[in-house]
């Protein structure tokens, strides 16, 4: 990777960032190639899932605040 590269789980985060989640508060998603999975209430069947869809990737996993982040 070159400097000012992004890493996998940058862009992920980058894309979670910016989607528009709403209906997913309180629930676990996993994001991998800019794709979301879930959301879902337990985090070990969408593991799993994204496993089966993505065998080589690593998924990142978030839990949605219930409320709006607060940013200072």
């Amino acid at each position: 990777m070159t400097e000012g590269e992004q890493t996998e789980t940058e862009k992920n985060f980058g894309w979670f960032t910016q989607a528009n989640i709403r209906g997913c508060e309180g629930q676990w998603v996993a994001i991998v190639d800019g794709k979301m999975l879930g959301p879902n209430k337990k985090i070990e069947p969408l593991l799993k899932e994204a496993e089966k869809k993505y065998p080589k990737k690593i998924p990142l996993v978030v839990k949605v605040p219930t409320e709006e982040p607060l940013v200072a």
